[in-house]
């Protein structure tokens, strides 16, 4: 055992971890030098427990052990293990972006926040700040000189001192170096009609803008624009067919045209696109070049025009001829049809919810799909038509049934065709709204109703019944899973001309299905199932090395400038301590959050630069509660992270573009005149626009299925966090105090139901005259002790007497964790 402190890290991290690189002196002060014996037989492994205390001052330091095999074969010293351990009671976490560091101290006992931690990032001088009474501290990253992979946090409480390395397996990583992101470029380009022939002219227009990165950064024209864009084109080989430049427009738009030679290579050539003296990334659009050959033939499949209800049935025509006219007849066909959940969402319905989870009993969400299949011929027409009878659906919801032709021609090739049609369960639908996504436990849970038809016109006369039931984890044979508790709660109303509404109550949190069904003129019922958060959920506890989250429930599906997202946070285990921090190129802010409870609202206000999106990042440890009290449920060695990202749409800087033809139809050679009309998200007029018009034949589009890529996806991509986040609490041991007592002694500690040390309370061992009280921290111990079987008794002033058997061995005994409750003592 070495006694080591924070400055021999690097040694460590050299190569003392690895036993081929075991250097002469290892670093530290030795302070005990132990041979070990194993009884276990060969071949099998055993355990052995190595006391630390030695190489502890005050119970807390920093060790390196050294375990190396001695003698045996050549090469066993090679199987030594080198370790670094630190006993600490400081629970260290770090959050950094390009510019800064923010440490988080708190207590491994409890989780209370540890203010006048000094934190000292090392080995950088200059890096070092001290905790406030949240357990926060900022620290500014060192230049961008320093070396990247080899830094660590130190934190020093009197005695304690804590490391917490930016590289650790389980604990994270981080580059804890100042740095600068660069700006890049965002090109949107695209061709008139993607599908060229040798010879022909290829047509590119485009617009560059520079995505400033950053906790503030965003879209902007690029600065101190140069004159002009230069291009190259290249064909699928890399060969260069032109290069040019095109003029910069004020707005940052450019176009050109280029000739295709008569002998280039067919298939994907791209245009690559770069501005003079500014860095940032290159654009590229890509296009296609191919001859146009007529295929003999061609296979075309069609279904009969909806609507399809259950009861009714529809028929598919698979149709194959020749390109030039005339049917294929007598050719095989191999139909597959298949059936499967679908979604529908009537038209002018878009934020209501129709349809909704396919629920199996014990709370399971199964998509089944049904399959079948066919063989036939076509007909002298070169057709065949398949009739599909909709026997039923189960449960009644919208279904998808895709038709696929498989066509064999004279020349054995096939040919392949599909048709997809929507059929529903009845000719009315339900539809169920709520004002947010989750509410407060207590509040009224307030469920708008609707019926329309297909159209999404208003059904007015139709009985629509809601249930709502409270869902809670369970354990059950097939682990864990959601199930409807308690008596559901029950709503009836008639549609009308208006939406409806339904309410209901909720004493207890919880997760909440809302089931509502009706039934059409003809008796086909339908249904839709809604679910909403309700605050004060008990959590369902992580199974063993599962990692616990925090679930984040978003109130609404997108934000806009000047909103206030309320966020419900399911907590894993409680009381809690916690950092929440919004991230958006970095840290722009962190706050301390705490709960005592299973759930917890948060509010974070949205602003212009969130635009287009914003993350939301949460980390917990489990805590004592506002009386003081640690709960078995909230260790304070429990960790949980969760994250969640606000979607912020640019719906104000979108352009509405109308096109207008001044006739719809014209004759061959005829001039074509279309006017243009350009309004912001207000529907005012937007003077000085940029527009490119493309006029092209639509069949050509078809070919490739070419349509234009929206501008706001490739100006307005979601930003990153840029945060890189370090914990200590994943990597912590928790050893059982006195495991290796030593021969002859027992070691333990009391604790009562909130965690805290019992005092006062007698210890016996059966059978002996040894009887202890223990101290004021639980503490108790014995020695002297023969090697054998013994038992303990625990009592306590006013509670009954429990016991414990205990066997003493040469190794010693294991601790004993005694935990006291109202009526009794109970061991754990």
């Amino acid at each position: 055992l070495h006694r080591v402190t924070p400055e021999d890290w690097p040694t460590y991290m050299g190569g003392i971890h690895r036993p081929d690189r075991r250097p002469a002196v290892l670093p530290g002060t030795e302070v005990q030098s132990r041979v070990l014996t194993f009884r276990a037989p060969p071949g099998e492994v055993t355990e052995t427990f190595i006391d630390l205390s030695p190489a502890l001052q005050e119970g807390v330091g920093q060790v390196l052990l050294a375990v190396e095999a001695m003698g045996g074969p050549e090469g066993a010293r090679e199987q030594g293990a080198y370790v670094w351990v630190q006993v600490t009671r400081i629970g260290l976490s770090a959050f950094s972006d390009q510019a800064d560091l923010v440490g988080w101290a708190t207590s491994l006992a409890d989780g209370r926040p540890l203010p006048g931690v000094e934190l000292r990032l090392a080995p950088h001088a200059g890096a070092a700040a001290t905790t406030d009474g949240d357990g926060l501290a900022t620290l500014p990253l060192p230049g961008s000189g320093a070396d990247a992979r080899q830094a660590w946090l130190v934190a020093r409480l009197g005695a304690d001192v804590a490391i917490l390395p930016n590289q650790g397996g389980p604990t994270g990583w981080a580059t804890w170096v100042r740095r600068a992101e660069p700006d890049v470029l965002a090109w949107y380009a695209f061709t008139d009609r993607h599908l060229y022939r040798p010879g022909e002219e290829m047509r590119f227009k485009g617009w560059v803008r520079q995505l400033a990165r950053g906790k503030s950064g965003g879209v902007r024209l690029v600065p101190g624009i140069p004159d002009s864009v230069r291009y190259v084109v290249v064909d699928p080989r890399g060969n260069e067919l032109a290069r040019g430049s095109a003029r910069l427009t004020a707005l940052g738009g450019f176009d050109a045209t280029v000739k295709l030679p008569e002998g280039v290579t067919l298939g994907y050539a791209h245009v690559r696109l770069t501005l003079p003296g500014i860095t940032g990334g290159d654009g590229q659009v890509g296009f296609r070049v191919d001859e146009f050959r007529r295929p003999e033939y061609q296979v075309a499949a069609s279904a009969e025009p909806g609507p399809h209800l259950v009861g009714g049935s529809a028929e598919v025509t698979a149709q194959a001829s020749y390109f030039s006219g005339g049917g294929l007849p007598g050719a095989p066909v191999r139909w597959s049809v298949s059936a499967s959940p679908g979604y529908f969402t009537p038209p002018g319905w878009d934020r209501w919810s129709f349809g909704g989870e396919v629920v199996q009993p014990r709370g399971r969400q199964v998509i089944t799909t049904t399959e079948a299949s066919f063989a036939s011929a076509t007909d002298a027409t070169g057709a065949h038509r398949l009739r599909i009878d909709f026997l039923d659906a189960r449960p009644a919801r919208t279904y998808g049934v895709s038709a696929t032709a498989l066509v064999e021609d004279v020349n054995r090739q096939t040919w392949v065709a599909s048709a997809y049609l929507l059929v529903h369960s009845a000719a009315v639908f339900v539809g169920l709204r709520t004002e947010r996504g989750w509410v407060e436990a207590g509040q009224p849970l307030l469920v708008d109703v609707v019926a329309v038809d297909v159209s999404g016109r208003l059904v007015p006369g139709r009985r629509v019944e809601l249930v709502a039931e409270r869902l809670e984890w369970r354990r059950g044979e097939g682990g864990w899973e959601e199930v409807p508790v308690e008596e559901a709660q029950r709503c009836a109303l008639t549609s009308g001309d208006q939406p409806g509404q339904c309410t209901f109550a909720t004493a207890q949190g919880g997760r909440y299905r809302v089931t509502a069904s009706t039934t059409d003129a003809e008796g086909r019922p339908a249904r839709s199932v809604l679910g909403v958060w309700v605050s004060g959920a008990a959590p369902r506890r992580p199974e063993q090395n599962e990692q616990a989250t925090v679930e984040i429930v978003r109130d609404q599906e997108t934000y806009q400038p000047g909103d206030t997202a309320s966020l419900l946070l399911r907590l894993p285990f409680f009381p809690v301590r916690g950092v929440l921090t919004v991230r958006r190129g970095g840290l722009v802010r962190s706050e301390p959050i705490r709960s005592d409870g299973p759930t917890l609202s948060v509010r974070v206000p949205i602003g212009e630069d969130d635009i287009p999106s914003v993350s939301v990042g949460v980390d917990v440890v489990g805590s004592a509660d506002a009386a003081g009290v640690l709960h078995r449920s909230a260790r304070g060695t429990d960790f949980a992270s969760g994250g969640a990202e606000l979607s912020v749409p640019p719906l104000a800087r979108k352009l509405a573009v109308e096109a207008v033809p001044a006739d719809s139809a014209l004759e061959p050679g005829a001039a074509a005149e279309v006017a243009l009309v350009v309004r912001d998200a207000a529907g005012r007029p937007v003077e000085g626009a940029e527009v490119a018009l493309v006029v092209v034949d639509e069949a050509v589009l078809a070919l490739t299925g070419y349509v234009l890529p929206d501008p706001l996806a490739i100006f307005y991509p979601p930003r990153s966090a840029q945060i890189g986040e370090v914990h200590l609490r994943p990597a912590v041991l928790l050893v059982e105090e006195g495991r290796d007592a030593g021969p002859g002694r027992i070691v333990g500690r009391v604790f009562d139901t909130g965690g805290q040390p019992v005092g006062g309370a007698t210890v016996a061992v059966s059978g002996t005259e040894l009887r202890t009280v223990t101290d004021a921290a639980g503490r108790f111990e014995f020695s002297g002790l023969a090697e054998g079987s013994y038992t303990l008794v625990f009592s306590r002033l006013g509670l009954g007497a429990v016991s414990r058997p205990v066997t003493v061995g040469p190794e010693g005994a294991p601790v004993l964790r005694v935990v006291m409750i109202s009526e009794a003592l109970q061991l754990q």
